[in-house]
C-alpha cells in the first residue's frame, strides 16, 4: 500500500516554508484534524496484512469495518509508542483480543495496541516517550487468530476512529 503525501501535511523536519499560513476559516486545515503529526512506526518490521476499511475476518467469517492496521510479526517482537503520551488503559480480554494498551496523546489523539503483552512494569498513568517499548506482539489468539501473530494498531481523533495511514508513512516496495 502507498500513502500519497498531502501537500498541506507537515512531516517532522520537512517544513521548508517558515511562513505561517493564515487560517482561511475552512475546517480542512491540517492542524484542525491532527494531520501535521507523523507517527513513529509501532513495529520494526512493517508488513501490513490488513488495512483500515471493509474487511473479511477469516477467524469469525464475518465482514465489518476494520478500524485499524494489522502488522504481521512474531510473538515477542517489540511494540513502540508512536508518540509521547500517557497510558490511559491496559485491558486484558483472554478470549477475543488479548491485551490492549491505550495511550492518550496531545491534540485529541489516542492510539491503541491490541494482541500484545504489555511491557513489564507498564502501568496506567505512566508517561511514555515516542519510541519507548510498551509491549511485545503476543501469540495469535482470539478474534483474529487466523491472521497469525500481529499487532492490531488503531488511531482515534477526538474519540472517532481514523485511518492510521493518515499518520504513518507506509510504502509498498
Amino acid at each position: 500500500m502507498t500513502i500519497d503525501d498531502d501537500p498541506d501535511q507537515t512531516v517532522d523536519g520537512d517544513d521548508d516554508n517558515d511562513d505561517e499560513t493564515p487560517d482561511d476559516g475552512d475546517d480542512d486545515d491540517a492542524d484542525d484534524t491532527g494531520n501535521e503529526t507523523t507517527f513513529l512506526m509501532p513495529v520494526t518490521e512493517v508488513d501490513a496484512i490488513n488495512s483500515y476499511g471493509f474487511y473479511h475476518n477469516t477467524t469469525l467469517d464475518k465482514y465489518y469495518l476494520h478500524t485499524g492496521i494489522d502488522f504481521a510479526g512474531e510473538a515477542g517482537d517489540e511494540v513502540y509508542a508512536v508518540l509521547d503520551g500517557t497510558v490511559e488503559s491496559i485491558v486484558s480480554d483472554p478470549i477475543l483480543t488479548g491485551t490492549t494498551i491505550t495511550i492518550a496523546h496531545e491534540n485529541g489523539l489516542t492510539t491503541t495496541y491490541t494482541f500484545v503483552d504489555a511491557a513489564e512494569g507498564l502501568e496506567v498513568g505512566d508517561t511514555v516517550a515516542r519510541g519507548d517499548v510498551i509491549a511485545t506482539v503476543a501469540e495469535a489468539m482470539g478474534q483474529e487468530y487466523k491472521d497469525g501473530a500481529h499487532l492490531h494498531f488503531e488511531v482515534f481523533l477526538n474519540n472517532e476512529p481514523v485511518d492510521p495511514e493518515t499518520y504513518l508513512e507506509i510504502t509498498e516496495k
